[in-house]
């Protein structure tokens, strides 16, 4: 069965989650306190017949807790929803808290009166519009940027003026001679000029004897490579003599398949040498006697 009186002792004495240290008073953070303080009468755990009002979305509603639902956590705060109208809400709290404390009918009519109090104010900010939205301003960001801007702004203004007394100049006829410079300044520079072709010259020139002497070695390394080779090399003149009498079969119209049979099948040749390809001859007969009746005719 609940005490209250012990109860009260133990948090008092004890730890609460709910009370807030402060040096003038203890405050309580639970939501079903009635007054915020955390004292004996107001305390809703350490009271088993207890009411409070709480509003909701705008809404008033009251709630009490008596000793009979103890053992229902679940359904032990009973919900009552008060009336808007101020003097209807006051006589439910009368009707409903009829064999309440003293104490508590009145914190629960004050509380009632300052939640109405509130809602009012609230109603009336929303109709006026004053709420505004405040936005942090960086000061350091802000002057940095106007800066810049007084920076570029002089700057244009500086483009402008130079731009205008040069396009002054140019119709007044400043730059219509041409200007004669020192002659030492002038021939300073033809030889620089000068210096530079002669030396991209010399570059030229040592890039060609380089080519040069790389193209000799490799020459004469190949040279080297090809002495004490053998090499087998047909006869020249057989192999004309080949090539002529090849062209007259061709143009007599008789051909002859080459002769797959060899006798030297088994002998294995050595590796020769690719040959390297000759132009192609064409040779052409005619007879005399056909050139001159041709003449003649």
């Amino acid at each position: 069965m609940q005490c209250d009186d012990i109860t009260w002792n133990i948090l008092r004495k004890g730890q609460c989650a709910f009370k807030a240290w402060t040096k003038p008073t203890l405050f309580c953070r639970n939501e079903m306190n009635l007054t915020g303080l955390c004292n004996r009468a107001s305390c809703p755990l350490a009271n088993s017949q207890y009411a409070t009002v709480r509003e909701e979305n705008g809404v008033c509603y009251l709630y009490m807790k008596v000793i009979e639902r103890s053992h229902y956590p679940r359904r032990l705060w009973e919900k009552i929803k008060l009336s808007k109208d101020m003097n209807k809400a006051l006589e439910q709290i009368s009707d409903n808290l009829l064999h309440w404390s003293e104490y508590v009918r009145h914190k629960c009519k004050a509380r009632l009166i300052r939640i109405h109090q509130y809602l009012i104010r609230m109603r009336r900010m929303a109709l006026k519009g004053t709420q505004k939205k405040i936005i942090p301003v960086a000061r350091k960001v802000e002057r940095r940027e106007k800066r810049r801007e007084e920076k570029a702004l002089v700057a244009a203004k500086l483009d402008k003026a130079i731009e205008s007394e040069l396009l002054s100049r140019l119709r007044q006829g400043t730059y219509g001679d041409i200007y004669n410079f020192r002659q030492e300044a002038f021939e300073h520079m033809l030889d620089e000029n000068e210096t530079a072709v002669e030396r991209e010259e010399e570059l030229e020139v040592e890039d060609d004897e380089v080519n040069r002497d790389i193209y000799v070695f490799c020459l004469f390394r190949k040279r080297k490579k090809d002495v004490g080779r053998v090499q087998y090399v047909a006869d020249l003149e057989s192999s004309d003599e080949e090539d002529v009498d090849d062209i007259e079969d061709t143009a007599g119209g008789h051909w002859t398949p080459p002769d797959t049979d060899s006798e030297d099948d088994d002998w294995q040749r050595p590796q020769e040498a690719p040959k390297r390809r000759r132009p192609h001859v064409e040779i052409e007969y005619e007879d005399e006697s056909e050139l001159r009746s041709k003449i003649k005719a």
